[in-house]
């Protein structure tokens, strides 16, 4: 059984690029998401209504700064892949030639 290995280093590469882009968009949807909650809301709450929305806040504002560190963790992932495989291209050029 022969292995393509050009195949499998632009799968790699491919691979690597697609989770570069999901990781930026991971990041900007959490940085849109943190700028809507943190600016002042339009509507006023009152009473208890006010401190349950501020809790919930609090919580959505967490998971976006999650989000945004999942975001960061998945691109530098993503750009080892790419290293990676751009590196395995090389040596398999420096190889065949």
């Amino acid at each position: 059984m022969q292995i393509n290995s050009s195949t499998t280093t632009n799968s790699a590469f491919y691979s690597g690029l697609t989770g570069l882009q999901n990781g930026q968009d991971r990041v900007d949807q959490a940085a849109a998401g943190t700028v809507a909650t943190t600016l002042p809301s339009t509507q006023s709450v009152q009473g208890t209504a006010r401190s349950e929305t501020a809790q919930s806040d609090a919580s959505t504002l967490a998971d976006r700064m999650v989000n945004m560190d999942m975001g960061k963790y998945q691109v530098a992932a993503s750009a080892r892949t790419v290293s990676a495989a751009s590196e395995t291209l090389g040596s398999l050029i420096d190889i065949t030639a």
